[in-house]
């Protein structure tokens, strides 16, 4: 038995029955083994948890690299739509645990992270947008189709009309937003602030985990 048995197993597990069915005793008793023998080669759940979220992101970075190897702005990212879709549907669980990122992960975990971000900022960088944009272009690319993602793989489009059709009139809105880009006309810096903003050092933090680092 090696480590990346265990994860795969463990793979298996998270992408047919989600978060709640990985359990080390689910994960040692499918391998043959007892729990205390996948301390060898992990460490514990949290270690387990830490080693699929590095897979996922690993995982998302080379198949968004592969889709938009010799395509550029809208080609590109439609590419990578159709890829990330691909992925939702292959690996649900996989996909799910690596949502989102919190601040507390380990350094292994966010340098995985944080090379997945880096990969999508170099396709949005094809739109001619400012640097100091980007990162809010990500984020509304990033929430819509991930929304989308999600919400067709928890069952959210109940009605008749066809879903693909729809995944693809958003993607092409994504494209139109981007290609269109600009800094806000004005009148929401004021309205975030009186909502009220994390302190200086948590934002900090924040940015950190969001960034990967």
């Amino acid at each position: 038995m090696t480590r990346a048995k265990v994860v795969d197993r463990a793979t298996r597990i998270l992408d047919a029955g989600g978060p709640d069915a990985l359990t080390l005793s689910r994960v040692a008793r499918e391998l043959g083994v007892r729990p205390p023998s996948l301390f060898d080669h992990i460490e514990g759940l949290p270690g387990l948890l830490r080693a699929l979220r590095i897979r996922s992101f690993e995982a998302q970075t080379e198949l968004l690299r592969a889709a938009a190897v010799g395509r550029s702005e809208d080609d590109a990212l439609r590419a990578v739509a159709l890829a990330y879709r691909g992925f939702t549907t292959a690996h649900p669980g996989l996909y799910r645990i690596s949502v989102r990122t919190y601040v507390g992960d380990a350094p292994e975990v966010q340098r995985a992270a944080g090379a997945l971000l880096s990969a999508f900022l170099e396709i949005l960088r094809g739109y001619a947008i400012a640097e100091d944009e980007l990162v809010h272009a990500a984020r509304f690319a990033r929430g819509a189709l991930h929304g989308f993602l999600t919400l067709e793989a928890e069952g959210g489009f109940g009605l008749a009309t066809n879903v693909d059709a729809s995944f693809e009139r958003t993607v092409d809105a994504i494209c139109r937003a981007l290609g269109t880009w600009t800094s806000p006309i004005g009148g929401w810096s004021s309205a975030s602030t009186a909502r009220g903003r994390p302190s200086r050092p948590r934002r900090a933090r924040m940015r950190s985990a969001e960034l990967g680092r």
